[in-house]
């Protein structure tokens, strides 16, 4: 896992932009999803959409990553700006719910 983290990190650093297509910051940032690391996977889905523009699978991927480091509402936040893009995505749609779900069973659990 660190060895992985470490080459994504030498490739980013020494990648340079190609197209809006070709976009290897988003690429990276779903190499480091796949390795758990959501904090640095969700800082390269920023710099991707600062540099590419902004991308419903960014926002999509972000909130998963705040989801598992235990941001609902973050993710909730993400999730929502996915759907302003694109209102139909039925995977953001559920993981909203997913979110909303576990938002409210913690506050519930919080109550009691």
């Amino acid at each position: 896992r660190r060895d992985i983290a470490a080459d994504v990190d030498l490739v980013q650093k020494k990648r340079f932009a190609v197209s809006r297509e070709r976009d290897v910051l988003f690429e990276l940032g779903r190499v480091l999803m796949g390795i758990r690391d959501h904090r640095g996977a969700v800082e390269l889905f920023h710099r991707s959409q600062h540099e590419c523009g902004e991308h419903f699978k960014c926002w999509f991927n972000i909130g998963i990553c705040q989801f598992h480091l235990g941001d609902a509402r973050a993710a909730a936040e993400s999730f929502a700006r996915c759907l302003r893009l694109r209102p139909h995505f039925a995977d953001a749609q559920a993981w909203a719910l997913r979110v909303a779900a576990a938002s409210s069973s913690t506050t519930s659990a919080q109550a009691g």
